[in-house]
């Protein structure tokens, strides 16, 4: 089968005050045809969940 998504050493991180919280550190993953990806995330804070996702830093 080919791929038809790959993601390579994806890194992000967000800030919180003077501070940069790492979310991703380097993760990598590829999708063959025929198959299903889902992605779940920690629920967000209210004040989140009005205004969308909080941006990434990087």
């Amino acid at each position: 089968m080919r791929g038809i998504l790959e993601v390579c050493e994806v890194k992000i991180s967000y800030r919180m005050g003077k501070v940069a919280v790492p979310a991703l550190h380097g993760v990598s993953f590829k999708v063959e045809e025929g198959e299903f990806l889902t992605i779940f995330a920690q629920a967000m804070q209210p004040q989140q969940q009005r205004s969308g996702f909080q941006a990434p830093e990087t």
